[in-house]
């Protein structure tokens, strides 16, 4: 199903791939109920608009649903869409649409998160996964907890690369210091009310710890609200990711410590220029990485 499509100058009559009429870009998002997808298509949409000359549409693979997106892919490919800009639904299993994309001579660029096989794709825009993830829990562990302490990790999607890599890091954070323990972790598929439900489960088996470490802001939030109804939210440091607008207020309000910026602004327009780069010829650099921020009460305002 198509979501909606920005349009960017007149489309006038009906126009071949490639003609000098309104150019097409397909946008593939892995799964658009995610928060931080919805502020990314935003400013694909917004940013797009700038562009005279070229059209978006968008399509949304549900839950990261790899077979929904590689049709949706090949749909783009078969309409004469002259590039393609993806949100992986599986950055580890997207063989068959590079493979597409190349033979149809279609322009892929990757937004969010690397493809295994990106060197397949014709561009990136994204944020490296493991070092925001490294960011994260140094500043939590290492410079919040000065290395001593209890931690309880929520972790996002498994077998999304983001929730992989960030749960990764974490454990090396926690390697190199020997007087931090994770004490608990689990699922909670970058949902509010499933991290709720798990961080009510550990409060009832009494798990003891001094930190909580979400994936996403979403899931940290669910964490927080679950302590706070329990009375225990006082001393203990929440830690999330995403830096949405409710994480951020979240962080000015108390209820988180941290949010990490994973700056879907500056990947959305990175990948509108690589894919108008593509499509003129004028591309000069097929890889950009979109650097991670700590946000905190000390600097959030300026987010």
């Amino acid at each position: 199903m198509v979501l909606g499509c920005a349009a960017c100058g007149s489309k006038g009559d009906e126009k071949e791939k490639g003609d000098g009429g309104t150019k097409k870009i397909g946008v593939a998002v892995g799964n658009a109920a995610d928060v931080w997808a919805t502020y990314w298509m935003d400013e694909v949409k917004s940013y797009g608009a700038t562009f005279e000359g070229y059209e978006f549409a968008f399509e949304d693979a549900g839950d990261y649903d790899l077979a929904k997106q590689i049709s949706q892919v090949e749909n783009f490919i078969n309409n004469d869409y002259d590039a393609i800009i993806m949100i992986p639904a599986d950055a580890s299993s997207s063989g068959s649409i590079t493979a597409a994309c190349k033979e149809a001579d279609v322009p892929l660029i990757v937004a969010e998160i690397k493809l295994s096989n990106q060197d397949e794709a014709t561009a990136l825009a994204a944020s490296d996964a493991y070092e925001g993830g490294m960011m994260q829990a140094s500043h939590v562990m290492e410079d919040m907890m000065d290395g001593k302490g209890k931690v309880v990790i929520l972790q996002g999607k498994a077998g999304n690369d983001n929730a992989t890599y960030r749960y990764q890091a974490a454990c090396e954070v926690a390697e190199r210091n020997p007087g931090i323990e994770i004490v608990a972790t689990d699922i909670a598929d970058w949902d509010r009310s499933k991290a709720m439900t798990i961080m009510e489960t550990w409060i009832q088996s009494g798990i003891e710890f001094d930190c909580v470490l979400a994936g996403n802001d979403e899931m940290a939030i669910g964490a927080s609200l679950a302590l706070q109804n329990a009375g225990l939210r006082d001393g203990k440091i929440i830690a999330g990711f995403d830096a949405t607008d409710e994480g951020k207020a979240a962080v000015k309000d108390g209820t988180l410590d941290i949010t990490m910026l994973f700056d879907a602004v500056g990947q959305a327009r990175a990948s509108v220029d690589l894919a108008i780069e593509a499509i003129e010829g004028t591309m000069k650099e097929n890889e950009i990485m979109v650097p991670h921020t700590v946000i905190d009460k000390d600097n959030v305002d300026e987010y």
